[in-house]
């Protein structure tokens, strides 16, 4: 390789590793600005390299830490037997090795298109904002999953529509509108403060976008939906009814 110069290998790499980076404290203009980059560099690779490329950069290059609190919370879910989804508005290539670590085998994410086993450079569904609302009713429907049932957790205003199509929306480390938005609502609001690395590392070496990050209040800015189990269903549809008679009786009084 001549001095100055990078491979295309490389530059992959360097998108992906800015594509993890973006997903945390920047605006939606900087991160879609970064997914067309992204979109752009890969168009024409095959699937299976640019899969490795994200899964070496996960362990060498970006390690994504999880707070604790994320995972002892879809552990508790899982242990009651509630169904458990991740929602992320980052492609499945991203989505799906986190998923797989942190014990959810359900994802709903980005899907970029993929003719002949490699990329085009077009995305087939970008699962953001409202379209997220979409895919859970989707979803929903296909597993017969009552979403006044369930719950859903997110960080973000962006993901508002999510948290309204849910019985019991949770705000987790809230940006101010969606901090404002759950108060008004009176939506439980959690603080995680305690984040861990995601993956053990392999490497000591981070390279140019290198070092470890916080990515959203599970990984990559992803949220969570979950189905209660029937026996929890049970019982928090008598603690909503008793909360309904005593609004009731107050708005009387």
């Amino acid at each position: 390789m001549d001095e100055g110069f990078i491979t295309p290998g490389q530059m992959v790499r360097l998108i992906i590793s800015k594509v993890m980076y973006m997903q945390v404290g920047h605006d939606d203009e900087g991160i879609d600005d970064t997914k067309n980059q992204f979109l752009e560099i890969i168009a024409g690779w095959p699937v299976a390299d640019i899969r490795r490329i994200i899964a070496e950069s996960m362990t060498k290059v970006i390690t994504p830490l999880v707070y604790a609190e994320a995972q002892r919370l879809i552990d508790w879910h899982k242990g009651l037997g509630h169904d458990v989804v991740i929602v992320s508005a980052s492609s499945v290539e991203f989505v799906e090795p986190i998923a797989h670590v942190l014990g959810v085998s359900t994802t709903i994410a980005t899907e970029m298109e993929i003719v002949d086993g490699k990329y085009t450079g077009n995305i087939t569904l970008y699962n953001k904002g409202e379209e997220k609302a979409r895919q859970m009713r989707k979803l929903a429907q296909a597993l017969n999953i009552d979403l006044e049932q369930s719950y859903a957790y997110s960080d973000s205003i962006v993901d508002l529509p999510m948290l309204q199509a849910v019985g019991s929306p949770v705000a987790v480390n809230p940006d101010k509108q969606l901090r404002e938005a759950a108060q008004e609502n009176e939506w439980d609001i959690r603080v995680f403060d305690n984040p861990v690395p995601l993956f053990e590392r392999t490497s000591t070496r981070t390279g140019i976008a290198g070092g470890i990050i916080v990515l959203g209040i599970i990984a990559i800015s992803m949220s969570l939906a979950v189905r209660r189990g029937v026996k929890e269903q049970r019982r928090w549809s008598r603690r909503r009814a008793r909360r309904k008679r005593q609004q009731h009786l107050l708005r009387r009084g």
